[in-house]
């Protein structure tokens, strides 16, 4: 018997004290009330528990934040903070410490906060802190640190064991996502089996990010055709020629390829994708369009003859 009372007190002692005592866990809605207690162990108790909600606390403690009472509003919008910059109850103290300088500098300081996370592979972080960032003109040089991150986040927790592909779609959408998180998103979507229901949910999207993620759900379900009109939709061209290229139409790819802003003019390649179109299309090749060719190529001009061959 005394060995069973032993094992009794082992075990009680080792609960939670609420769970101990035979108290219930205070619902979030009471534990944003409790933040306003006159006990203040009370209001300690009840914003690490708010902060240990996370992100599904933030909906709740927003709403606190423009209340009455000043501890209340205090407290939530501290958490909020935390929250919002990915700061966990369980961070490490050196990452902690970079969060809250990131907002103490400029663009120069702030991405080298962003490259000491990254090298602490501190993944929430480093998008919390590039989600939030307020300040349009800093994105240019934060983004060159930035880039990847989701991708390396969410291959991490898909490779753990076991396996967790809710927190790798997280990573995949928290900062930013464009189309190559999306695509990845589609592909996570694909192998649990539920992108049909996702695409039910992206047909409605009137975000800005709608069309993309259209595009990429609609690629991963190998509706090639209905993807090719969503890239064009999302601005997506060369996407869409692609997609069209796949179905057995190159010509879009061809009459687009190479026309971009940044691309440097090169002799004959008009002329060039005109010959390709007709040759395709008509099975058939202009003798004149080849003769031009030549003309290029017996040029005296070096660069005019690498355009001819």
């Amino acid at each position: 018997m005394r060995r069973i009372s032993l094992l009794a007190l082992s075990l009680w002692l080792a609960l939670p004290a609420g769970l101990a005592s035979g108290e219930e866990v205070a619902s979030p809605e009471a534990l944003i009330s409790q933040l306003g207690s006159e006990n203040y162990a009370e209001r300690e108790q009840a914003s690490a528990e708010l902060w240990k909600l996370g992100d599904g606390g933030l909906d709740l403690l927003r709403k606190a934040s423009e209340g009455d009472d000043p501890e209340v509003v205090s407290r939530a919008r501290q958490l909020i903070r935390k929250i919002d910059l990915g700061i966990q109850p369980d961070s490490p103290q050196p990452v902690i410490d970079l969060v809250m300088a990131y907002d103490k500098g400029g663009p120069a300081e702030r991405r080298k906060v962003l490259e000491a996370l990254r090298a602490m592979h501190a993944y929430r972080q480093i998008l919390k802190l590039y989600a939030t960032e307020k300040d349009e003109s800093y994105l240019p040089m934060l983004t060159t640190v930035v880039d990847g991150v989701a991708m390396e986040a969410a291959r991490v927790a898909l490779a753990a064991e076991p396996s967790n592909p809710t927190e790798a779609l997280s990573y995949l959408t928290m900062a930013r996502p464009g189309p190559t998180e999306w695509m990845a998103v589609a592909s996570i979507h694909r192998s649990m089996g539920d992108l049909e229901a996702e695409m039910k949910l992206a047909a409605a999207d009137q975000s800005a990010d709608g069309p993309v993620r259209r595009y990429t759900l609609l690629a991963a379900a190998g509706k090639v055709a209905e993807a090719a009109k969503a890239a064009e939709e999302a601005g997506l061209k060369e996407a869409a020629w692609r997609l069209h290229a796949y179905e057995g139409d190159p010509l879009p790819w061809i009459r687009g390829a190479g026309t971009g802003e940044d691309d440097s003019p090169v002799d004959g390649l008009n002329e060039y994708r005109d010959w390709v179109v007709d040759l395709w299309t008509n099975g058939a090749s202009s003798n004149k369009m080849t003769s031009h060719f030549l003309s290029l190529a017996n040029s005296n001009d070096e660069d005019k003859q690498l355009a001819g061959i």
